[in-house]
């Protein structure tokens, strides 16, 4: 285990506010048969290299409902790398058979 020490001169009151220590890696990611889940559990953004992750796999967002961050969740392709916010995670689905959207693999309601 490793301590932290704090050492101050004179006989003043000392006061730390806002002191935090994390031990969590700094990205993680889980590849799986239909897509990948990106985390970004540090404090700043982060970028994920899809192309060094998963050589030869495209990827695309997965859609939602208009509550559900439909800036995020829009279906569309994503590129060969992707930034995740600080503290947030992504779900991308896998593109198979030559579709680049959810909608291009989905029937359509007629």
């Amino acid at each position: 285990m490793t301590a932290l020490r704090f050492e101050f001169e004179g006989s003043q009151p000392v006061f730390l506010e806002r002191l935090s220590a994390r031990a969590r890696p700094d990205l993680v990611y889980r590849v799986f048969e239909h897509g990948v889940v990106l985390a970004n559990p540090s404090d700043r953004p982060a970028t994920f290299d899809l192309d060094q992750l998963t050589p030869g796999r495209l990827y695309r967002r997965l859609p939602g409902s208009p509550r559900q961050d439909p800036q995020t969740n829009n279906g569309q392709p994503v590129g060969k790398t992707v930034t995740i916010p600080p503290l947030d995670g992504l779900f991308l689905a896998r593109v198979t058979d030559g579709c680049r959207s959810l909608q291009d693999s989905e029937p359509q309601p007629r």
